[in-house]
């Protein structure tokens, strides 16, 4: 495989060559527009999206927060949301689960996967900082970061991404007065990165 990847121009990382062994027939994305995926008989394909194409995958579903709850399927991803009241109560840790500051996140909501040029500030730190520069800090394998879900705002503010912390901008306080819970599931091959919050 990894001679198969050389030979098409591919940077065979470790990652990838292991994520392709172990899982026959996904797809792994390699690129903004290119996946590779290989076959039961070991056969690498490589695959180049043209514009028309890449314009799907990049596709942005934008959803309502109107009400006290809520679900959204989106291309494998499922959202279950709710709304309470704030209270004094310690918010419980739970896999794939978070808890935001509802009246920060606001009603409007965009849901897309990772761009280069995305910026995060992670619960606990003073500033955002790229989100390619974090997952290069996390050891996040290349082949994985085009795959991860991130939710932004109506003014495009990344409050979530999919498997690290939460943003400290929209984090809960003692102002906060209502709650957004955010429990997300994954339906695709590649499934979802760990809810789990990851120190940075």
């Amino acid at each position: 495989m990894r001679l198969q990847l050389l030979e098409r121009k591919v940077a065979a990382e470790f990652d990838l060559v292991e994520t392709l062994r172990l899982n026959t027939g996904k797809r792994v994305s390699i690129s903004e527009r290119g996946s590779v995926a290989r076959n039961e008989q070991g056969k690498i394909q490589l695959r180049t999206l043209d514009a028309a194409d890449f314009k799907s995958a990049a596709a942005e579903k934008t959803f309502k927060l109107q009400g006290r709850r809520g679900e959204i399927l989106f291309d494998g991803l499922k959202i279950v949301w709710s709304k309470v009241v704030a209270t004094d109560d310690q918010v419980p840790r739970k896999e794939s689960c978070e808890f935001f500051d509802a009246g920060k996140v606001g009603e409007t909501v965009f849901l897309r996967h990772w761009k280069t040029g995305d910026r995060f500030q992670p619960i606990g730190m003073t500033s955002p900082v790229k989100l390619q520069n974090l997952f290069t800090n996390l050891k996040i394998p290349r082949t994985e970061r085009h795959a991860r879900w991130v939710a932004t705002t109506e003014r495009g503010e990344l409050f979530w991404v999919e498997g690290l912390r939460i943003s400290e901008r929209f984090k809960l306080d003692k102002l906060s007065t209502h709650r957004l819970k955010w429990h997300w599931e994954c339906f695709g091959l590649g499934g979802c990165r760990s809810g789990k919050p990851m120190l940075v």
